[in-house]
């Protein structure tokens, strides 16, 4: 599964992965070709970058651009949400990482990109 998911991410503008976290689970230092949004809807996500480290709350998010080595932990039993944009999206968006803001109408663009993503 792991490989047809990064083909999928080299091919798509868009492509995306959700997954349960278990209470202090902490990923490896990694990088990825794509930016990357994480999204924890329950459960709050610590993410360290070289430089930073972002606490969001439930329902918080961060932006991470392309190439930006990082590492997510999990405080509490939650659900992680990721979306990856190739590298002309995300050369749109913020060449630093940040704290994004989940508005109503984020959530629910989210929402539809995963059920599209998922059928």
């Amino acid at each position: 599964m792991i490989s047809r998911l990064h083909e999928q991410r080299r091919r798509a503008p868009v492509s995306g992965h959700r997954e349960r976290r278990a209470d202090g689970f902490v990923e490896r230092w990694h990088t990825h070709e794509s930016g990357q949004l994480v999204w924890s809807p329950l459960g709050v996500q610590l993410v360290q970058t070289r430089t930073r480290v972002w606490v969001t709350p439930p329902g918080g998010a961060v932006w991470i651009p392309p190439g930006e080595y990082h590492r997510p932990t999990s405080v509490g039993e939650g659900w992680e949400h990721d979306l990856y944009f190739n590298r002309e999206l995300s050369a749109l968006l913020p060449a630093q990482s940040c704290v994004v803001a989940m508005t109503d109408a984020l959530r629910r663009s989210v929402d539809d990109t995963f059920s599209v993503l998922e059928r």
